[in-house]
């Protein structure tokens, strides 16, 4: 725990001094990020035996070795792993699996820091909170979601530029790497426009009402792989209700804290990022609440669109987007970032099933 907590403080102090404007963090604010992604990168390549599923993983990645191209959708993990991340260890399987680990795992958080670096005014908060929320759960934890992620928030970029092409490829192709993916097609109904509050409060209580049909009718699908999925998933998350429960309560906190304390007509026209990423970040509390029961959608699943907060809750802490009246609101708000930040992370790595952090190093 020693290693998370240390990284935590200084990113924390980098936050800090950033929000009070210090001079000299400015000026080589860019060069702090590289420098702390790059430790990022090296944390997550060089672990051994960390987070959820590194196990299993190297179960999935040993019984490729053994098999032939013609065996490797037809029994054991082809039948519950997508074809790309089986494909991708197919490819590397003369490698030692530590290897294979440290080049995934590079792909995977250089492609999510460099998605900050391209869309974030604010580079040293949002590295803080996807560190804090996503990189332990993700990163270090669930290797073929995590890269699929990362793959996600690429389809986001070129659809805020207007490159609708090359957002279904970037779904399409993480959907190879983890079926949940196939989620993130809703950004196609996603308008960069915020809405009134009661829009928004009058649709939570319809989707409360409604939610679980969908989830009825993926359980009555007649297709095998989805059923095999789902029952998989059923079986080995099944005790997951109360982590569902609080990432949806931990969403309606944040989403509240951007609708109450941003004021949205101050956001440019050019910087309409911000608005679709709300509606984003509004739809991941959607489907986690459609899709409760099955907490692979409704949790894990919706975690590129929940990813949105990364650069969504510094403008918390930019006074050109406080509401004038809620100047004083700005330090509460970054207090509450600091606290769900570090919960969110507590979380993770004192969950039962997460291996403490080991290198190979050490």
């Amino acid at each position: 725990m020693i290693y998370y907590v240390l990284f935590f403080t200084i990113l924390l102090f980098a936050v800090l001094l950033d929000v009070f404007k210090t001079k000299q963090l400015n000026t080589y604010e860019k060069q702090i990020f590289v420098l702390l992604s790059f430790f990022l990168i090296l944390m997550s390549g060089l672990r051994l035996k960390t987070g959820y599923d590194f196990e299993s993983y190297k179960q999935i990645f040993e019984s490729v070795k053994q098999s032939s191209w013609n065996s490797l959708f037809s029994s054991g993990w082809g039948l519950v792993v997508e074809p790309g991340y089986m494909i991708l260890n197919y490819l590397c399987k003369w490698m030692p699996f530590q290897l294979y680990i440290f080049l995934i795992s590079t792909v995977s958080v250089f492609i999510k820091v460099l998605f900050i670096y391209k869309i974030s005014n604010n580079l040293i908060m949002c590295l803080f909170i996807y560190y804090s929320m996503y990189f332990c759960l993700y990163d270090m934890g669930v290797i073929r979601q995590g890269f699929a992620i990362g793959l996600l928030l690429w389809a986001f970029y070129y659809y805020i530029e207007g490159k609708r092409g090359k957002t279904a490829i970037y779904i399409i192709l993480a959907s190879f790497f983890h079926s949940s993916s196939i989620i993130f097609f809703s950004i196609y109904l996603i308008k960069d426009k915020v809405y009134k509050f009661r829009w928004y409060a009058v649709t939570l209580i319809l989707i409360f009402s409604f939610g679980g049909i969908i989830e009825e009718i993926i359980y009555k699908s007649n297709i095998t792989f989805i059923q095999n999925k789902y029952w998989y998933y059923i079986n080995q998350l099944a005790d997951n209700d109360e982590s569902i429960v609080n990432s949806i309560i931990k969403r309606l906190i944040v989403f509240l804290l951007l609708l109450i304390i941003v004021d949205w007509n101050a956001i440019k026209r050019s910087e309409k990022k911000y608005k679709i990423a709300l509606n984003v970040y509004f739809a991941s509390i959607i489907i986690s609440i459609m899709f409760y029961m099955l907490t692979i959608i409704g949790g894990r699943g919706t975690g590129a669109l929940q990813f949105m907060q990364v650069f969504l809750l510094p403008i918390i802490a930019d006074k050109r987007y406080i509401r004038n009246n809620l100047n004083k609101a700005r330090l509460i708000g970054i207090l509450i970032i600091i606290v769900l930040s570090f919960y969110s992370l507590y979380t993770v790595i004192n969950s039962h099933s997460y291996l403490p952090y080991h290198s190979i190093l050490s």
